[in-house]
């Protein structure tokens, strides 16, 4: 009978520790819960060593609120332990993705998802698959991470958990854009708008979907529709100091970056806003790398580097290494960009090092495909044979969007040494990549090869064909200059 209205409580929303604790990480939004919960769970288990369990417990509350999250893991691990309790598993989870200590939390999340299956608590049981799914998405295991999403529906699909089926659906579509299927996550965005309505669900959740989708429509290259979308979510939630108005305003920021304008500040300023009265110290970074990138954009090394490393500093203290190893790579690119190797090069090492470490496997590629490109020196012949080796690597993983930057890579390789046919071929695979995800940005930018290629080779019209047709692109985008 305990466990039952301990269930029911939990069906019915009532268990007030189940916090959804945020990352500024492709919208995550992970299920915690507190004492309170494990209060109630431990009247079902056996007597011996409760005082122990929430002891250790209620100190790794401490530690989490302190943002001590290492710590935190360990005094939750050692309350499981004391009872082999499900409570004390989930929330050394999310501790434990709080530091992206990846391979523990995977760990930690599967063995608590099947002890909870075991007792036939099937709404924990899908909670505990939607943190694990998350976390699979990290780890680049796309398929690990659907299968999960599945159980969770399986498990969620009554009426009174409609909340969290339709958060499934919004990280069903977040893993078709890291998987280039955008028109497949935009389909998955209207279902689940359609489905909020219906129910008259809150407009936090609606602002949320309208997050992904306007993510989608980005990544897309579909810019203006990808605004408007951001902006009547925004102004539909704006007046609530919620997390997801912070989350607006970066995406938004990002896609004016993206069209090289320069009054992305204004959201950027609003986002610091909103997370210093929260005092969301992970999103607080997040930010810093935004402003970073927006200064190196327009020129500003100075502004840009110091903002970079203020992001860095931050998430180190915080030992987040997903954040790390963003910064790094954000920052090492944008060197990239403007010639500056060698510091490119210890930047891009050392978020390698740290992604290997964590399991961000598809971060850890990126990575690797840089610095593949920094360290082939004279030798062009293996640098071509390394970068084929990933656009390899790139297929079975299931990321296009990385492989076809390879190819904008192996493009520029064969132009350089004069190997126009082989530069073509490359771009052509990109056109045709691209046409079929539908990345008009990665379109466009092949295009432009195509015609600087052309060029080259004397081939006026063809190449003022293909720059008249990329131009066309980036202009129906508003594109001024490109971050990309």
């Amino acid at each position: 009978m305990i466990r039952n209205h301990w269930i029911r409580k939990l069906k019915a929303k009532e268990v007030e520790g189940f916090a959804e604790v945020q990352l500024p990480d492709d919208s995550q939004q992970f299920f915690k819960p507190n004492e309170k919960d494990l209060q109630e769970e431990l009247q079902s288990l056996p007597e011996p060593k409760h005082e122990l369990a929430i002891d250790r417990f209620r100190r790794g509350e401490e530690a989490f609120a302190a943002k001590k999250y290492e710590e935190a893991a360990e005094l939750y691990a050692s309350s499981d332990t004391a009872t082999a309790s499900l409570i004390a598993q989930a929330a050394q989870g999310v501790a434990c993705v709080l530091t992206s200590d990846l391979y523990s939390a995977e760990a930690v999340f599967s063995r608590s998802a099947n002890l909870a299956a075991e007792r036939g608590w099937e709404q924990f049981q899908g909670l505990l698959q939607i943190n694990r799914a998350q976390v699979l998405q990290d780890m680049g295991d796309w398929t690990g991470a659907n299968r999960c999403l599945e159980e969770a529906t399986g498990v969620l699909k009554t009426e009174d958990e409609g909340h969290h089926v339709n958060f499934v659906k919004t990280r069903l579509a977040l893993l078709c854009m890291h998987r280039g299927q955008y028109y497949q996550g935009l389909q998955l965005c209207d279902e689940g708008i359609y489905s909020i309505t219906k129910r008259q669900d809150t407009v936090e959740a609606a602002a949320s979907r309208a997050l992904v989708k306007g993510g989608l429509l980005t990544a897309m290259g579909k810019f203006h529709d990808g605004e408007t979308v951001l902006r009547e979510a925004l102004v539909q939630i704006s007046r609530r100091r919620i997390n997801v108005v912070g989350r607006l305003h970066l995406q938004l920021a990002y896609l004016w970056l993206l069209q090289g304008r320069n009054d992305a500040s204004h959201h950027i300023d609003a986002a610091q806003e909103l997370y210093e009265s929260l005092d969301d110290a992970h999103a607080k970074g997040r930010v810093l790398g935004l402003r970073g990138l927006m200064h190196l954009s327009s020129g500003d090394m100075k502004n840009g580097g110091r903002y970079f490393a203020e992001a860095i500093d931050l998430e180190e203290h915080l030992r987040y290494r997903r954040g790390q190893v963003r910064s790094r790579l954000t920052w090492g690119r944008c060197l990239l960009r403007l010639g500056i190797t060698a510091q490119a090069q210890e930047l891009l090492a050392k978020a390698l090092t740290l992604a290997q470490q964590s399991g961000l496997r598809p971060l850890a590629l990126e990575c690797e495909i840089l610095l593949s490109m920094l360290s082939g020196g004279s030798d062009v012949e293996a640098t071509i044979l390394s970068l084929r080796r990933f656009v390899d690597q790139c297929y079975k993983m299931g990321l296009p969007t990385l492989e076809m930057q390879i190819g904008h890579y192996l493009s520029s390789v064969y132009t350089s040494q004069g190997h126009f046919e082989k530069a073509a071929s490359c771009c052509q695979e990109v056109l045709h990549k691209s046409e079929q995800v539908g990345s008009r940005i990665d379109q466009g930018k092949a295009l432009e090869a195509l015609s600087q290629i052309a060029t080259q080779e004397g081939r006026t019209n063809a190449a003022a064909e293909y720059k008249a047709t990329a131009q066309a692109i980036f202009q129906s985008m508003g594109i001024s200059h490109r971050l990309t």
